[in-house]
């Protein structure tokens, strides 16, 4: 007749497998964050560029309200 499983044994391979699922759990759980936390960094950096295009273009508004002469309208002539 075959042995039979005690309860210890199953009691300890339950725990096992509960140990084994709480640390998938926190594995999957940090993989979701890890990919959470680069969706936020690119959104922020996107952000960040659509800032600096929308000051460019009102510092060029600016510019160009002002009448000033832009550096590269400038003419550099020799006194000859």
């Amino acid at each position: 007749m075959e042995k039979l499983i005690d309860r210890s044994e199953i009691e300890e391979l339950l725990k096992e497998i509960e140990e084994d699922m709480r640390r998938l759990e926190e594995k999957m759980g940090t993989a979701i964050m890890t990919e959470s936390n680069k969706k936020e960094l690119s959104i922020t950096a996107k952000t960040c560029a659509a800032m600096d295009t929308m000051d460019n273009i009102e510092y060029t508004a600016r510019l160009a309200s002002a009448e000033r002469v832009w550096p590269g309208e400038i003419s550099f002539g020799l006194n000859t």
